[in-house]
This record gives structure tokens, sequence and C-alpha cells, in this order.
């Protein structure tokens, strides 16, 4: 059922939303090579919030989110990797 405010349904809205990462993504790569770092910047940003689903004031939410989860990765491989190299001296 589409939505009341926007006429479109999730699965649209989600389409579209697909459709216009790709494209800024592509968008963002041209730019790239022709030497326009700030067209860049600006479409890369646009693809990731588009692919995200989310709206900009909430993006940088999730880039924190997703940076947190990143140094957790990390520091749960060092311990790992020391406590191996704590065993090997052992050993």
């Amino acid at each position: 059922m589409p939505h009341a405010l926007t006429g479109f349904t999730r699965g649209e809205l989600q389409k579209l939303q697909d459709a216009l990462s790709k494209q800024a993504a592509m968008g963002a790569l041209l730019a790239e090579k022709a030497g326009w770092w700030q067209l860049d910047t600006l479409l890369q940003a646009l693809a990731h919030q588009a692919s995200a689903g989310t709206r900009p004031e909430l993006f940088a939410l999730m880039e924190v989110q997703r940076v947190i989860v990143v140094v957790y990765q990390l520091s749960h491989h060092c311990i790992s990797v020391s406590r191996g190299l704590d065993a090997s001296v052992v050993a």
C-alpha cells in the first residue's frame, strides 16, 4: 500500500534508493577521474547515504556506530593475537 505522504510503496522506495546509490557512485567515479574532487566527495556521501537508506541526520550516527564496531573487532583481534603470542612464548 502506498505511503500517504510520498505515494510510493516501501519496495518502490527501496528500488529508487538503490538506483540513486548506483548512479551517484558512478557519478563520483567519473568526477574522481576528471579531478573534480569536490563533486566526487559530495556524490560519494550521497551514494553512501542512499545505500544505507536513511536521513542525513541519522547517517552520521550510523557512521559512528560502524566505527565503534570496527574498533571493537580490531581490539578483539589484537587481544587474540597477543594471547597466541603469549602461548607460543610459554611453549
